[in-house]
């Protein structure tokens, strides 16, 4: 990213393979290496050197109190709000891992701690007139039990965002002696709720490799709430169709990967959204020829070709 980084901000959300997970001792060394390899845009101006030149110049990402963006990382490092479009769209970049003090053992264990709810909400209430709010993440902050018959580490897959969702879990894992979880108690589902009543538009998230579009349900103002799996440019294969895609609660949530026409779309891809004064659009694009046995992409897909569109109305 070194050669883009002084011409296109970047902002990043925390992962399971970063090691700053609050279970593991290494976090604030490895935190300090993310932070001088990877640096979030300030509100100081950065200088960067090209590789091409030896002038110094100002990246155009540090420019984060112009009338395009601001970014408040306030929030604590690694969960931050960017203040985008003259405040009009806000995203909101939340972090799973770092106040989660014990590796989980069942999905209720997952939390965004005190102070990142705390202040998520305040920002939320006091933000109620914005037109475009969406929170990104790299997983739901519960997700399904990796099981059948374990659940070892709650890995947090699947698009499951309201009790609903959490209740047919429960229901598939009654037989199950390693799984026990209240859905009321899964930090998700408040999320979700308090998403809807402060008229949040979206949930963007990673993990899962694929992309996938969940309709939720509707805000307190009426207006359609969709999750988004933002997919990925790493090619599926390996392990990951026979162990992942399908797991009993994959395919419940997920579906069949080789269904047509498939209700989730495997990597290589990203996800774009343009954002007009009418509404926004959502669009999975693909960024390099399918390589693999286990793409469901179409026979001819290119690089460049939009795969899934979907508009939400403002």
């Amino acid at each position: 990213m070194a050669p883009i980084s002084p011409e296109i901000p970047y902002y990043l959300v925390l992962g399971n393979h970063e090691g700053e997970n609050g279970w593991e001792d290494s976090r604030s060394h490895v935190r300090e290496q993310r932070e001088r390899l990877l640096r979030l845009p300030k509100l100081k101006p950065v200088h960067f050197t090209p590789l091409d030149s030896s002038s110094v110049r100002t990246s155009i990402s540090s420019l984060s109190d112009d009338h395009k963006f601001r970014i408040f990382p306030e929030f604590n490092g690694n969960h931050y709000v960017i203040n985008w479009a003259n405040g009009d769209v806000q995203f909101y970049a939340l972090d799973p891992f770092t106040y989660v003090r014990e590796k989980p053992e069942q999905i209720t264990e997952w939390t965004l701690g005190k102070y990142q709810k705390n202040t998520l909400e305040r920002y939320l209430i006091n933000g109620d007139e914005i037109p475009w709010k969406f929170i990104c993440f790299h997983h739901t902050v519960g997700g399904y039990p990796l099981g059948p018959g374990t659940n070892k580490g709650a890995y947090g897959r699947g698009p499951l965002f309201t009790k609903e969702d959490y209740e047919i879990a429960s229901e598939m894992a009654k037989n199950d002696p390693n799984v026990r979880f209240d859905p009321e108690k899964v930090e998700q589902v408040w999320l979700t709720e308090m998403a809807k009543n402060t008229n949040v538009r979206g949930f963007f998230y990673g993990h899962d490799h694929v992309f996938f579009k969940k309709d939720i349900g509707k805000t307190s103002q009426g207006k359609e709430m969709i999750g988004v799996c933002a997919g990925s440019t790493k090619y599926a294969g390996g392990d990951l169709p026979e162990k992942i895609w399908r797991n009993p609660y994959w395919e419940k949530f997920y579906g069949s990967w080789y269904e047509y026409p498939p209700s989730f779309l495997t990597p290589p891809g990203i996800t774009e959204m343009e954002i007009d004064k009418n509404g926004a659009t959502v669009r999975y694009v693909c960024t390099a020829p399918p390589g693999c046995m286990d793409s469901n992409m179409p026979i001819g897909t290119k690089p460049g070709d939009v795969l899934r569109e979907y508009r939400l109305s403002r």
